[in-house]
This record gives C-alpha cells, structure tokens and sequence, in this order.
C-alpha cells in the first residue's frame, strides 16, 4: 500500500487536556469529502465454501428476511420489540448477504465486536470476523453465531498490540538507547501489521460489507473493498491518534496515521463511534457524520447467587468495585490509596486481569491491605452481571494520561448501570453527562484519592432508602436508553442506510 503524499503545514500538532497532544485540521481539512468514484454495476461474485462461487444480483439491500428466527432473536429493544421482527419488517422480500469485520486483536473478550456481530448474525446477516488470535494454534471456530477466522501475521519475530511499547516505557535509559528500542519497535510493529493485513487479504472470503474496527482494522478492510467491491464501515472504539503509542509517537509519525484515517475514513460509507464527543472530534478533524452507536450492555437477569461475595467471604460487607483490565491510566493507584480513607468496613476488590493484576495481587497481602483489598482475575462476559451486582458502589477512576481517556465512556460504567449499581465516576465529559443524566452516582477528581474516597464514603453513608432509589434510577439509565438493544438499533439502521445506496457492489 502506497502512502499518502504528506503536506506538513496542514497537519498542525496542537495540545490536549492534562498535556495530551492531538492533532488540529485546517479549514481545508474539514471540508466535505468529494463523492467517491463508483464502480461499474456487475454482480457481486460471493465465495460459498465447498460448493463454490455463486453470483448474486446487484444491490445490497437485498437483505436475509425470508430465513426462520433464530431462539437468540428474541432480545428486543428498549420499547420490547424484536430486533429481528423490526428488521424483517423493514427489509422484507431479501436475500442473505455477508459482512466480514477485521480486528486488530483478539476477539474473545472484546465485547463490542461481539455484540455487534450477534445483533448482525440475529438479523439475518452471515457474519465472519478476521482477528488476530490470542494463540499461534488457534483455529476457526463459531462465535456468538459468526465465524471467527483467526488471521496470522506470517512473519518472523512478530511484534502483537500487547507487547510492551517502549514509548509508554518509563525505565531510566540513555538517549541513544531509547531512540534505538524506538526505532526497532515500529519497525518490528509496522512489519507484522503488514504482514496480518496481507494475510487477510489471502485467506478471508469475499463480502458485501467490510467492517473495519478501529484504524488498522479499517485499513485490512479497505484494502479487502479494494479489491472485492462491497460496501465499507469504519467502527472508531477510541479516537486512535490519542491512545496509548499512537498518542506518544513522533510528529511524523502521528502525522503519516492522521492522513492515513482521514483518507480511509472518508472513503467508508458509513462511520459510527462510542459517544458525541469522539463523534464530534472525528467531525472537526476528518469531516465525517459519524453515527454514535455507545457500547451499552445487555440488560441482565441476576440470580442473587452472589458469586463475589462468596469468593472472598465478605459477606455483608460495603464492596467498591473495579473491573476491567488492570493497567496504567485506569485510576488503580488513585483508588488503591483512597483505601485507609474509606469509613466502615469497606472491601475494595479489583476484578480483572492485564499487567498490573500481579503487582496489586502482592499489595493486597500487605498487612496495610490485608482484609481490605481483593485481587480476582477476569470472569467470563456471561456471568460477569452476577460479580458486578454484588456490589454497592462501581468506579471508574480514569486518569487523563492522553486524550482519549479524557472522552472515554468505559463499558464498566454500563456493566454497573446494567446491574443496578451506583457509581463514582471521574469528572470527565462523557461520563460527568451520563452520571448527571441518570443520577446514579457522583463524579470526582480522578487524581486525588482524596476525592475518590469522599465521593465514595458518600454513596455508602446515604440512607437506605436513598440508595435503593439510587440502584433504581441506575437500573432505569441502563433499561430506557443505556442498553445494548438500544444501540444495536442503531447499528442496524446504518447498515440499512448504506444498503440502500443506489450504484453498484461489485467493481
């Protein structure tokens, strides 16, 4: 893939919150995209395993409607009617069409392409995902009704998203050594990138729709488009160019992947993100319209077995909550030393895994923690709503290290609305509205301990009758609109929007 011819004075690098850089477009920039060159009106040739191709006619609005539901069609939307039965009605009289969606990374606990993927697959849609797989032996398999192709990067001493970036590094080395560990990381980076893309343009079947989930899942796909015709969907989970690496990389560097998305996502016929403030961001810098379709939960049936409760013995006990993965810029240290100030008999447990699980896994044996934190590793995403409704108060305490956590709106804060849990929150945009929005919990100051446990000691200290009615107006946020039926409306209006677009689908 050839890149982009760079013009250095239109990509000015300006400063975000809490000194997190990202980048300002010129007037130039946000103008509308010019249409696209369509291609010539051909039928779309769809490969279909043993039996071979077969050719289907012009148009993707032709949409399965005809095949019986599925029992897992039954999830409704926030007024109880079935997706599919809604679906079906609008579409009507069409035929089954695929979607292929590329993942940069795994897909197995990645709860949005899942929950995207089902909503498409109960729909009528025939749905496979092209992921990077957790293990080198993975196979092919069946996953919430869609076919998880795992995509292999062929390729030497691949280097995977998980691997520690030594921009994020804070170790004490010398200057030379540093650029030299650089410079070896993005080579290493950029080559197995390169190299899972070419694989998936090996070995994934053709689609009607490719869907590309963040930036290098968007650019396997449109490289796929290129090639096989169809119709492109850009799925921006974060604003890519602020998070982690990305936000951290030299100007240059930042500035070859501004263009780079500003190009791809302006060629998608359709973008939809998390929430309004990516939204607008993505508006102000790339002159896009994206649709924001927020990565809500199911709504859950609790049982009342308890499962937390029970596996640390704490019985009666206030619980705080934090789950998710364990890592830096999550507001762990923060909420960790908000313990010793925390009134009553309190337990704190850390549910989740990643690379800080070991580190607070020692801290909660020290005789400062010992009987006041708890450490758990990751439970599956089906019984998680049972661990999260066992306790009193969730947390989300962020920290601003860059500036897409500053607009974040993490999948914990619907986890804990979804269970009927009443949350502390950092006082961020997105989830300052939603918190004020709800009135199922209060906001803090992220970076002061101080501030988490007083937000916190309030919500235990109320009333019974005040936090009843705080559990409930959290359990109303998640049941009128929080929720992922709800959203999965969304997602499928999209999807009827772009397949009604006049011109062809093959090229």
């Amino acid at each position: 893939m050839s890149m982009p011819t760079l013009c250095m004075a239109d990509l000015p690098a300006v400063s975000g919150p809490r000194g997190a850089r990202h980048l300002r477009p010129t007037s130039a920039d946000r103008r509308s995209p010019a249409s696209a060159e369509r291609c010539r009106r051909v039928p779309i040739t769809v490969l279909d395993g043993a039996r071979g191709p077969e050719t289907r006619p012009n148009g993707l609005n032709r949409i399965a409607a005809d095949r019986p539901p599925h029992e897992s069609q039954r999830k409704s939307d926030s007024r109880g009617r079935s997706i599919s039965a809604i679906w079906h009605a609008t579409m009507a009289n069409s035929m089954s069409i695929r979607v292929c969606m590329l993942l940069y990374g795994p897909v197995q606990h990645d709860s949005r392409v899942r929950k995207e993927a089902a909503t498409l697959v109960e729909a009528g849609f025939e749905v496979v995902i092209g992921a990077l797989p957790e293990r080198r032996e993975a196979e092919e398999r069946m996953l919430d009704g869609a076919r998880v192709i795992p995509v292999h990067p062929m390729v030497a001493g691949a280097l995977f998203p998980d691997s520690t970036s030594p921009f994020l590094s804070v170790a004490e080395e010398g200057r030379g050594s540093k650029l030299q560990r650089r410079v070896a990381w993005l080579w290493r980076y950029g080559r197995t990138l390169r190299a899972w893309s070419d694989e998936a343009l090996r070995i994934l079947p053709r689609a009607d729709i490719w869907h590309g989930h963040d930036l290098f899942g968007l650019w396997a796909a449109a490289r796929l488009r290129a090639r096989h015709g169809g119709r492109l969907v850009y799925d921006s989970h974060e604003l890519f160019l602020e998070l982690g690496t990305a936000a951290r990389l030299p100007t240059i560097a930042r500035r070859v992947l501004f263009v780079l998305e500003r190009r791809l996502a302006r060629g998608a016929d359709a973008v939809i993100t998390v929430n309004d403030s990516i939204a607008a961001e993505l508006a102000r810098r790339y002159g896009l319209s994206p649709t924001v379709v927020m990565n809500c939960s199911e709504i859950p049936t609790i049982h009342g077995h308890h499962p937390l409760r029970r596996a640390f013995g704490l019985g009666q006990r206030p619980v705080v909550l934090f789950h998710g993965a364990l890592q830096e810029g999550r507001g762990l240290a923060q909420l960790v030393g908000a313990i010793p100030l925390l009134t009553g008999a309190a337990a704190v447990v850390l549910l989740g895994d990643g690379p800080l699980h070991e580190l607070y896994r020692q801290v909660a044996s020290t005789a400062t923690y010992a009987e006041k934190l708890y450490v758990h590793p990751a439970v599956d995403r089906e019984v998680l709503p049972e661990w999260v409704a066992d306790a009193d108060v969730g947390v989300v305490p962020f920290q601003a290290v860059d500036y897409n956590h500053y607009l974040a709106t993490p999948n914990r804060l619907f986890d804990y609305l979804a269970a009927g849990v009443p949350v502390v929150v950092s006082d961020f945009p997105e989830l300052r509205r939603i918190v004020d929005e709800t009135d199922a919990g209060l906001t803090c100051d992220p970076a002061k301990p101080a501030s988490i446990a007083a937000a916190i000691n309030r919500l235990l200290d109320e009333p019974e009758s005040q936090r009843e009615q705080r559990h409930e107006r959290a359990r109303a946020g998640a049941r009128d609109r929080y929720n992922w039926p709800a959203q999965g409306m969304k997602l499928l209006e999209t999807y009827r929007s772009i397949s009604a677009l006049d011109g062809p689908w093959g090229r």
